[in-house]
């Protein structure tokens, strides 16, 4: 069983958004770091519950995938990726998903997120690649 942790909430555009970053810049990213730090906490401790759950299956493998490392690496690193904005979401709704009439870019593929919450297509194509070439090889 191949199982990912958490992503890195604080990067989220809706918690970009929600935070406010325009109102008090720094207090907001202290805000969305921790969210981050959360998120690697709670990964932390997921680990540490496969290892002694593993232990009483000892005919079951679980693989531990590390989603928080690959999508913080797209959001400080967006040119190894194609990405041009890692911060917003490609569909600009005044809601937290897409309406059917709001405004989209012009090519998802340069977008990390597609909506305030979820990632593009092209995202998605990059992190199954990963996980089958780094992930599910581990579970043969």
């Amino acid at each position: 069983m191949a199982v990912s942790g958490l992503p890195p909430l604080g990067s989220l555009p809706i918690q970009r958004k929600f935070v406010r970053l325009d109102l008090n810049p720094l207090e907001g990213q202290r805000r969305l770091d921790d969210q981050n730090r959360d998120s690697q906490v709670y990964d932390q401790e997921l680990v540490k519950l496969f290892a002694r759950i593993q232990t009483t299956l000892p005919v079951s493998k679980i693989i531990y995938y590390d989603l928080y490392e690959t999508i913080m690496d797209m959001v400080t690193h967006p040119n190894k990726y194609g990405f041009v904005e890692t911060k917003k979401g490609c569909c600009e709704s005044a809601i937290l998903l897409c309406e059917p009439l709001a405004p989209s870019c012009k090519d998802p593929s340069k977008f990390l997120f597609w909506d305030m919450i979820h990632p593009t297509l092209a995202t998605y194509q990059y992190l199954v690649k990963y996980i089958l070439k780094n992930v599910l090889l581990k579970l043969l």
